[in-house]
């Protein structure tokens, strides 16, 4: 346990950098324009979602592992995707890489493919057909002919193995 000295601005935080994790003591030299300017290699829409990204946060060091990861994108995808899907998700007002990587996942980025569900943003996207509904199978193959603990149990007054099950009275 460590004893600091306590801030004279509240809510301040007054911890001694080694007593930090490794981990976070490398974060420590990291800065925002850092990450700003290595978005900046990638293209205008990745530098202006990494700022919204860190402008979003109490702390710029809050958004560091979210800027990190949609930058790391670019290895998956390339630099002019991802550069795409983060027009897209300014756009949006998406801040995150689970949108991002959504995004990409499933090609939703403006430029990707000229017929794709991004070509036209304000159609409506085509349903399936309603399915019949399936009625559970009955004996063992599941269904209301579920195993419990065991044993073969219907649910509907027949006990183990089809036989009449015992009620009380």
């Amino acid at each position: 346990v460590a004893a600091h000295v306590r801030s004279v601005v509240r809510g301040r935080h007054t911890t001694d950098p080694a007593h930090m994790p490794k981990a976070h003591q490398r974060h420590l030299e990291w800065t925002p324009s850092r990450i700003i300017t290595w978005a900046g290699t990638i293209g205008a829409q990745t530098t202006a979602l990494v700022e919204a990204i860190l402008a979003d946060r109490p702390h710029p060091e809050q958004g560091y592992r979210s800027c990190l990861g949609i930058l790391r994108l670019a290895k998956r995808y390339g630099l002019a995707r991802l550069e795409a899907a983060c027009a897209r998700a300014v756009s949006v007002d998406a801040r995150s890489y689970r949108h991002v990587d959504s995004i990409l996942k499933h090609g939703l980025e403006p430029a990707h493919g000229a017929g794709g569900p991004a070509a036209t943003p304000s159609a409506p996207r085509p349903r399936a057909p309603p399915r019949a509904r399936v009625l559970p199978r009955r004996g063992r193959s599941g269904g209301a002919g579920t195993r419990r603990r065991g044993r073969e149990c219907s649910g509907r007054g027949i006990g183990t193995y089809g036989r009449p099950r015992e009620t009380r009275s």
